[in-house]
C-alpha cells in the first residue's frame, strides 16, 4: 500500500514533464519480469483516476521503478536525494521558478514525506521492537538487525530467539505460550496481498510449532520473509 500510494504521487509530477521518457522505459524493464508485470491496463484506469483492484505484486512493480528511478534504494527505503532531484525539475535553468511545476513537485514532496512517516506497519514495529529492547532479557544490538536487513548473515546471539518471541507475541502472531496465531498470519498477509489463496497457503505453510517459543519465532520469521510479509522487518 505504501508503494502503492507514492507511485500515485509519482504520477502526479513525472506525467506532466519531460522526463515522461525516462518513465516509460523503466516501466518497460520493470515488465519483463513476471514477478512484477501489471497489466498495462492498470496504469490507464490509475491515470484516468479510477480505482481498479490492484495485483498483489503491484507493489513489487512500484519498487522495482522507483528504485529505477532513484526515488528508493536497494532495501526499499526512500531516497530524500532523489525526491529533491525530481522536485528540482521545477526550477528552469536560469533559476526562475516555473510555478506550475514546482507546486506539482512541492505535492509530490508532501506526499512522499506522508508516505514514509504514515507507515503503519513500520511505526508498529518500532514500537515493539524498541518495548523488547528494553529487557537485558531480550536486548540485541540494533546492529545486528542492520545487518540482516541487508541481507547479511551475521551471528546471532543467544537470546536472538528470545527476542523475536517478544515482538512477534506482542505482534499478535505469537500467543502467550509461544503457539502461532494463524489469524495474526492472515492480518499481516492481507496488508499487501489480495489473492486470498495465496493467503491461505502462507498461512498454512507458516503456521508452524517446533519445540521451544524461541524456536517457533525464528521459524516464522523466516517463513514470513520467504513469503514477502511485511511486518515491518522488510
Amino acid at each position: 500500500m505504501k508503494s502503492f500510494v507514492f507511485v500515485l504521487c509519482c504520477f502526479a509530477v513525472v506525467l506532466a514533464d519531460p522526463v515522461q521518457e525516462r518513465w516509460n522505459r523503466v516501466h518497460q524493464q520493470c515488465q519483463q519480469s513476471p514477478e512484477t508485470y501489471v497489466d498495462d491496463d492498470i496504469f490507464e484506469q490509475l491515470k484516468r483516476g479510477q480505482k481498479p483492484t490492484l495485483p498483489s505484486n503491484f507493489g513489487l512493480h512500484a519498487n522495482c521503478m522507483l528504485t529505477k528511478l532513484g526515488l528508493q534504494d536497494n532495501r526499499g527505503n526512500v531516497l530524500l536525494e532523489g525526491i529533491r532531484r525530481a522536485a528540482e525539475v521545477g526550477i528552469s535553468d536560469n533559476g526562475k521558478i516555473n510555478r506550475t511545476s514546482t507546486m506539482k513537485s512541492f505535492v509530490f514532496v508532501l506526499c512522499c514525506f506522508a508516505v514514509v512517516l504514515a507507515d503503519p506497519v513500520q511505526e508498529r514495529w518500532n514500537r515493539v521492537h524498541q518495548q523488547c529492547q528494553q529487557s537485558p532479557e531480550t536486548y540485541v544490538d540494533d546492529d545486528i538487525f542492520e545487518q540482516l536487513k541487508r541481507g547479511q548473515k551475521p551471528t546471532l546471539p543467544s537470546n536472538f530467539g528470545l527476542h523475536a518471541n517478544c515482538m512477534l507475541t506482542k505482534l499478535g502472531l505469537q500467543d502467550n505460550r509461544g503457539n502461532v496465531l494463524p489469524e495474526g498470519i492472515r492480518r499481516a498477509a492481507e496488508v499487501g496481498i489480495s489473492d486470498n489463496g495465496k493467503i491461505n497457503r502462507i498461512v498454512d505453510d507458516c503456521n508452524v510449532n517446533k519445540n521451544s517459543k524461541e524456536d517457533t519465532a525464528l521459524e516464522l520469521f523466516g517463513c514470513l520473509g520467504k513469503h514477502r510479509v511485511n511486518i515491518g522487518q522488510l
